[in-house]
């Protein structure tokens, strides 16, 4: 079965109402560094989810606490689960 990975940058976003929304914004690739378009990245337990465009892009914005599991579906691929304890520093 086919590995697939994630490259996740973070990125920040307050709520009209002080809710603190954070953003996980990524790229899946497979294991020799295509992009996986139609993947659906989640958060574990919610019902949080988007789709990763044609080039393997997603932006994922939810105002859950760290630490969460990603989950990362695709056809052809099965399930990967990616634990973010923190968010990457840019």
């Amino acid at each position: 079965m086919k590995k697939i990975y994630l490259v996740i940058v973070p990125a920040l976003f307050f709520g009209a109402f002080g809710f603190s929304q954070k953003a996980l914004i990524g790229v899946v690739k497979d294991s020799k560094g295509n992009y996986v378009p139609g993947a659906v990245v989640s958060i574990k337990g919610t019902k949080i989810s988007v789709v990763s465009d044609s080039v393997g892009r997603f932006e994922l914005t939810s105002s859950e606490e760290l630490p969460y599991a990603i989950e990362i579906e695709q056809q052809g691929f099965g399930t990967e689960l990616l634990k973010v304890k923190e968010f990457p520093t840019t």
